[in-house]
């Protein structure tokens, strides 16, 4: 495996620009990927240099996904209960070694050994657990960096697979950087399209109606409307209705232009979402055809939209069996 920690400082140059940048981007994803490297100053370097060499437009692929996969799960360090263990165990050796010795040198009893060894292992047990909680807690800092720049550059390379982990970090409620969180799901909802209702998980659908009852949120809640219109379902109407009911009481009050626009828009996600659920009720249905056999096992499936057309203008099927009139 090529050595992670002298090919981030050092890029193989080349000729073409656009080769250079295939190569830089294999040796982040390596870096990224290295499971010996799970919470490292190399990791956070490569993070800032994908953020810094790349866009949404020019990313390659292979990189964004990589960038999503640390985004997606928290990093968190080893406890070191294993190795502080194996210390405590060594400095209790060490410490009856130390303890036998002075004894001969003293001539202690055996009840000041007694009292002395429990001591001594209690006070450098206290002394090893000290040094490996700040060793832990610089690891937490370590890993709440490298999260949070992940997810900064998922939403900069407009990766909506990182919206999921945005609404749950903005729902749960011990959120130290809710607002942060709240900005970079406004930046990544306009980059919605249609296939994600169905790539997104199931709940992100209602995940994003119930972040429209959050009043701390209301900035992005236009983004979430129009959000909706692309990818909401119909479990999510109920909650849109509430809320335009609970801007429209506010009319009473003097409503602003943003909370009419608001509410205009939240008219338009039920519109939508009705709409697109009555085309899948649709898609679902199979017709028998009016001049088969109906006993026969294949079936029709209706052409999606609606015409409408004058019943007195439609067409009637010649048999083939009748003769034209002279």
């Amino acid at each position: 495996m090529i050595n992670s920690q002298n090919n981030l400082s050092k890029y193989a140059g080349g000729p073409d620009e656009e080769e250079e940048k295939q190569g830089d981007a294999l040796i982040l994803i390596e870096t990224l990927s290295d499971r010996r490297q799970v919470i490292s100053n190399y990791r956070l370097e490569a993070l800032h240099r994908a953020q810094t060499m790349f866009t949404a437009e020019t990313v390659p692929p292979a990189l964004k996904e990589t960038v999503l996969k640390v985004a997606q799960k928290k990093l968190k360090p080893r406890s070191g209960l294993t190795r502080s263990l194996t210390t405590s165990i060594a400095l209790f050796i060490v410490v009856c070694m130390i303890t036998v010795s002075i004894q001969g040198m003293f001539n202690l009893n055996l009840r000041t050994i007694a009292t002395l060894v429990p001591i001594s292992v209690t006070f450098l047990l206290i002394l090893l657990q000290l040094a490996f909680g700040i060793r832990n807690r610089r690891r937490n800092e370590m890993s709440t960096r490298l999260y949070h720049m992940a997810i900064c550059a998922s939403v900069q390379f407009q990766d909506t697979g990182i919206i999921p982990t945005l609404l749950d970090k903005i729902n749960h409620p011990t959120s130290i950087q809710k607002m942060e969180y709240i900005e970079l799901l406004q930046k990544i909802l306009p980059s919605l399209t249609k296939a994600d209702k169905y790539r997104l998980p199931v709940e992100t659908s209602r995940n994003l109606s119930n972040t429209l009852m959050d009043s701390s949120a209301f900035m992005a809640h236009k983004a979430i409307l129009e959000a909706l219109c692309v990818v909401g379902k119909v479990e999510s109407i109920p909650v849109i209705l509430q809320y335009g009911d609970k801007l429209e009481w506010g009319h009473r009050q003097g409503i602003s232009d943003m909370e009419r626009d608001t509410i205009l828009i939240a008219e338009k996600a039920v519109k939508s979402i009705e709409e697109s659920a009555a085309l899948e009720a649709q898609s679902n249905l199979l017709l028998r055809a009016s001049d088969g056999n109906p006993e026969a096992d294949t079936l029709l499936r209706p052409i999606r939209g609606s015409a409408e057309s004058d019943p007195d203008q439609l067409l009637r099927a010649v048999n083939n069996s009748t003769n034209s009139s002279n």
